[in-house]
């Protein structure tokens, strides 16, 4: 999403988010819970799994993109990882029917079968 801003005054740390709902609410999840999870002791990093990729997604933006997915669970192999059809900034319940998300950087492609990574919506 963008537009993203970021300050930091003094000790205080600032965070502007994008107006569309969902822009706004994956970018708090990339960007600023992180930070939330660091100041708090619980570390920086995002919650991640590793899944096989169901459909080829590619990102034409000149930006990363964070793709919302849906995740199956077999028994017997790895998460079975669905992009969600409707990736629109405005379609909450591409959020909210969400699994996680996978960032694909500008002019990345990603095969169908690939094993990929997929970060947790919360």
């Amino acid at each position: 999403g963008k537009p993203l801003y970021f300050a930091r005054a003094a000790k205080t740390l600032l965070f502007g988010l994008p107006g569309n709902p969902v822009s706004a609410y994956m970018c708090f999840l990339y960007y600023v819970q992180p930070v939330l999870r660091f100041a708090n002791g619980t570390g920086f990093s995002h919650r991640r799994f590793t899944g096989v990729l169901a459909a080829q997604l590619e990102n034409r933006l000149d930006r990363d993109q964070l793709f919302r997915v849906n995740c199956q669970y077999p028994t017997d192999s790895l998460p079975i990882v669905l992009p969600q059809e409707k990736q629109a900034s405005h379609m909450l319940t591409s959020v909210s029917n969400a699994s996680g998300f996978i960032v694909l950087p500008s002019g990345q492609i990603l095969q169908k079968g690939v094993q990929t990574e997929v970060l947790k919506m919360i």
